[in-house]
């Protein structure tokens, strides 16, 4: 299940506890696939205002839900939409954090939870090898500019 929220994170109350439908669905493929220990719609890196719709904090681990896609006037598909969430994908993962983007259509296919079920093993082995070789750095975030993607 969902874990409690890190202190230094401050989840969003934009949209209150309102979840979209295709989150929710996402959320249940989860669960039923037995993948736990996600957050929902939470600030996932400190000082920075957007959100992960899903944030598996011990994986380091982002997974985003682009809905949307199609829509001539789509957020994600818009030369800036694009443009913000590629720089949002480059501050995670100058934090150490790796971002997994789907569509909701592949949410709703089951091709999404397919991929996340077959890579959350992977990512796991990735950040127990990290964990034992602690000379190598995944914090690059102090090479980025100030103000890059605020």
């Amino acid at each position: 299940m969902a874990t409690s929220k890190p202190k230094s994170f401050r989840a969003s109350t934009r949209y209150g506890n309102k979840k979209t439908p295709v989150e929710n669905l996402m959320n249940d493929q989860l669960i039923a696939a037995g993948i736990d220990g996600f957050e929902r719609n939470v600030r996932f890196i400190p000082k920075r205002r957007f959100e992960a719709d899903f944030y598996f904090k011990d994986l380091k681990l982002a997974l985003e839900i682009d809905g949307g896609v199609f829509l001539p006037k789509s957020g994600h598909t818009s030369g800036e939409g694009y443009t913000k969430d590629r720089r949002r994908d480059q501050l995670a993962l100058a934090h150490g954090i790796q971002t997994i983007r789907v569509t909701s259509n592949q949410v709703r296919s089951g091709e999404a939870i397919a991929f996340v079920s077959a890579y959350v093993p992977i990512r796991r082995k990735e950040i127990e090898r990290l964990a034992a070789s602690p000379a190598i750095s995944t914090d690059f975030a102090s090479l980025l500019p100030t103000r890059f993607g605020t």
